[in-house]
């Protein structure tokens, strides 16, 4: 396709192209996070965020292309000098949020999935022990 819009097949049949994507403004962070997180799911590359966690050198592309294109051309040299796409993501949520703001965030994202630690199916207990070692890490 010739719109930077990619149409392969995801998994599970989903395509690229039809999934909603939206443009982050100076007002509507929340709302693109939780977009952004969803689509990312649904391409099986929420993993490029996820600390920890092994990742193809392809998703890690994808994922940054898809953040590059759904924030505003002026803002791409900022999370696009980034190694990481977690880096990126979290310049993105400091510009629009604010510092203070962030930490607030990620607390209270880190005490729900402490919260929420349960044992993954066929997960084995060095599996979960490296889950609950990167959430204290992330303390």
């Amino acid at each position: 396709m010739g719109d930077g819009t990619s149409s392969s097949a995801l998994p599970g049949g989903v395509r690229e192209s039809s999934l909603m994507w939206l443009m982050l403004t100076r007002t509507n962070y929340s709302e693109w996070a939780m977009l952004m997180q969803v689509n990312y799911e649904a391409m099986e590359i929420w993993e490029t965020i996820d600390p920890g966690t092994n990742v193809k050198r392809s998703q890690v592309q994808q994922a940054m292309g898809v953040l590059l294109r759904s924030v505003l051309k002026e803002m791409w040299a900022t999370p696009g000098g980034h190694k990481t796409v977690k880096e990126a993501w979290e310049v993105v949520q400091t510009m629009r949020l604010g510092a203070h703001r962030v930490k607030d965030i990620n607390a209270q994202k880190l005490l729900k999935e402490f919260e929420n630690i349960r044992f993954k199916e066929g997960e084995s207990i060095d599996d979960i022990g490296m889950r609950i070692t990167n959430l204290i890490a992330n303390l």
